[in-house]
């Protein structure tokens, strides 16, 4: 092999180890983008689940509470209608004992 084509065969291995180079080196700034990347969006979906799982949780726990309220006023209603009711029977059979116990006291002061 001559002196010129040892140089071209050196100049020609430089240029292909300087093009490998550039290659893993264009290599690698990508891959470290696309982890850069990849980890900023992934951080933004995990925040956003958070958010959204806080904010539908406290939908629930008034929704929740909402409803514990209505329920508890429901149940104090209808047990305030029963016992008006009770009372009202009550009364109404206590004033028909005393119409009777009358009715009958006035029969037995006419013989």
């Amino acid at each position: 092999m001559s002196d010129q084509q040892q140089k071209t065969a050196q100049r020609q291995t430089h240029e292909h180890l300087r093009a490998a180079e550039d290659m893993t080196q264009t290599a690698l700034r990508a891959w470290g983008d696309m982890i850069e990347t990849i980890t900023g969006q992934t951080a933004e979906i995990v925040e956003r689940n958070v958010r959204f799982t806080d904010e539908l949780a406290s939908q629930v726990n008034r929704t929740l509470l909402d409803s514990l309220g209505v329920w508890r006023q429901l149940t104090h209603d209808s047990l305030t209608s029963w016992r008006n009711y009770l009372q009202a029977i009550t009364d109404i059979t206590i004033q028909n004992t005393h119409d009777v116990a009358d009715t009958a006291t006035r029969s037995v002061g006419q013989r």
